[in-house]
């Protein structure tokens, strides 16, 4: 059997490692030649060997180099409105360096070419994810952001809950940010992140919140309950929250969505202070009979005596409700009137089957049983 010894094994080894070493020194450029690869307007090579420079060498020659590459390659890019895979590479390499990040003319170039490339990515996810790559590196590209987040539901596991924030951060700290798209994002911010609030208070500056509140008010009075109710805590929180509309939304939260904590506290309270104000309290009482189908969940409530208390405190102080609700459904049951969207009472059937005193009057009771004929 053949026997190698240790010491020749080791021989080898350091052969190897010197010639790999040898080869590798002999493939680094030297600043002479990126100067060359300058002066030849060869941008793509010279971008993928400023690192060959060492860190102690790169001074300012280095740095002007670099910058004009940089600066030429990305236009020629956004001229030739194409960008190769290949070049990917060389763009993410770039963002890294200091020079880039200190220039914000290469800042807005790259943040162009991002923002026409999304665009010519379509719905190409492969695509889109080298580019959001890209734009986690920069620290200022608004225009590119938003063309990123209208891609977000193709995106969807690639962002990150942290380039989810920087791309909300982006959108909140613009001071014409865009109504409608910054109000579904951070909506959606919302529903993945439980400190979303701390980041909308410290991020959402006051020009664009003012731009916002037209839309937030949208969302609060017309939209389902979990939207509104997110709508609703933005208003109170940069203390935007016109009075009509918080009347509304409590009650109607008090009536929806009426689960522990302290919204439902506020709701009752608010329910309670409507009952001296007729005025106020009917502004809320006409928005609410727009609804169709008629806001019930409060008497689905599978506690009978949580909702026996609920419903009697709502009876007792918006009596107007109650009226309404029980002569929607006795309308219904009579044919009477344009019901498109299907019964506009859900619960009313079951409250009356099961006999609930503080429910309906008793001859609203009696017609609709009559109807039903039970």
């Amino acid at each position: 059997m053949l026997k190698i010894s240790t010491s020749y094994i080791l021989f080898i080894v350091s052969a190897l490692s010197f010639n790999l070493l040898a080869q590798r020194s002999s493939t680094l450029y030297t600043i002479e030649d990126l100067k060359a690869l300058n002066a030849n307007e060869n941008y793509f090579e010279l971008l993928q060997h400023t690192h060959d420079i060492r860190p102690s060498q790169r001074k300012e020659e280095w740095r002007k180099i670099s910058t004009n590459a940089a600066k030429e390659f990305i236009s020629t890019i956004i001229n030739r409105k194409k960008i190769y895979p290949h070049e990917i590479k060389v763009i993410k390499k770039i963002t890294r360096y200091n020079f880039f990040k200190t220039n914000s003319l290469l800042q807005d170039l790259m943040d162009d070419m991002i923002e026409s490339e999304v665009y010519r990515c379509g719905k190409n996810k492969i695509c889109l994810t080298s580019l959001l790559k890209v734009w986690e590196q920069l620290s200022n590209a608004p225009r590119s952001a938003k063309v990123l987040i209208d891609k977000s539901n193709i995106l969807q596991e690639s962002l990150s809950l942290q380039t989810r924030k920087l791309l909300g951060k982006t959108l909140v700290e613009d001071p014409k940010c865009e109504m409608k798209k910054t109000v579904s994002f951070l909506y959606d911010l919302s529903l993945r992140d439980l400190k979303s609030k701390e980041f909308i208070q410290k991020s959402l500056n006051q020009s664009c919140t003012k731009i916002l509140r037209p839309e937030l008010l949208r969302w609060v009075y017309n939209y389902p309950i979990n939207q509104a109710e997110f709508a609703y805590n933005i208003l109170k929180l940069k203390n935007i929250m016109p009075k009509p509309a918080e009347d509304f939304f409590l009650v109607r939260y008090y009536i929806e969505k009426p689960q522990n904590g302290p919204m439902l506290n506020l709701a009752w309270n608010k329910i309670e202070d409507l009952s001296n104000d007729y005025r106020r309290r009917d502004k809320v009482f006409q928005m609410l009979k727009v609804f169709d189908p008629v806001p019930d969940s409060l008497f689905a409530l599978k506690n009978k005596k949580r909702r026996f208390i609920l419903s009697r405190h709502l009876n007792s102080h918006f009596p107007e409700y109650f009226d309404h609700y029980e002569k929607t459904c006795l309308s219904y049951y009579q044919g009477k009137g344009n019901f498109s969207k299907g019964n506009p009472t859900i619960e009313c059937q079951r409250i009356i089957k099961e006999k609930e005193k503080q429910f309906f009057s008793k001859n609203i009771r009696a017609k609709i049983l009559e109807e039903l004929q039970i």
